[in-house]
């Protein structure tokens, strides 16, 4: 483990153990406030970071949500599996982030709500006509992450739908 790598598992541990006891002591309707907060800061930082480019197209989605913010290339193993003007699916086999959360008691319930919930409001920031499904997650406990990018209102969308 690097050294980035260490500390990021330290602040992720401090996180957590920040949560957990605002959770016992006011509920668990704190980690809704905190997810919802956290939604509108990352919302701003990608319309911000970005908004010379959106509204992305979809391999422009793949290079800034999966490589380039917040460095996520170097803590996702990820592959694409497919990749269209309308479609993109991804496959995550391994991510720091759910290795980090998993590894501290309860930790995944607040990874979830705090990291992989992002994920729709990332897309929505890129590109309003982009909606993310995740048909598996590695934070549920999967083998691996599974990301669909659908632009609405397409073929692929309403097949999903059905």
């Amino acid at each position: 483990m690097t050294e980035v790598e260490k500390l990021e598992k330290k602040y992720i541990e401090e996180r957590v153990r920040i949560m957990k006891k605002l959770m016992e002591v006011y509920g668990e309707e704190v980690l809704e406030i905190a997810a919802a907060e956290k939604s509108k800061i990352e919302a701003e930082r990608v319309k911000e970071k970005y908004k010379e480019y959106i509204p992305v197209n979809m391999k422009d989605y793949y290079k800034y949500a999966f490589n380039e913010f917040e460095n996520l290339a170097d803590l996702l193993g990820q592959e694409i599996l497919k990749q269209t003007e309308d479609e993109l699916i991804v496959k995550v086999s391994s991510c720091q982030y759910c290795s980090n959360y998993s590894s501290i008691p309860g930790g995944r319930m607040i990874g979830k709500k705090m990291i992989c919930n992002m994920d729709a409001v990332i897309t929505e920031a890129l590109n309003e006509a982009f909606i993310v499904e995740r048909p598996s997650r590695m934070m549920d406990g999967d083998e691996y992450c599974i990301f669909k990018i659908l632009r609405k209102n397409s073929v692929c969308h309403e097949n999903n739908e059905e």
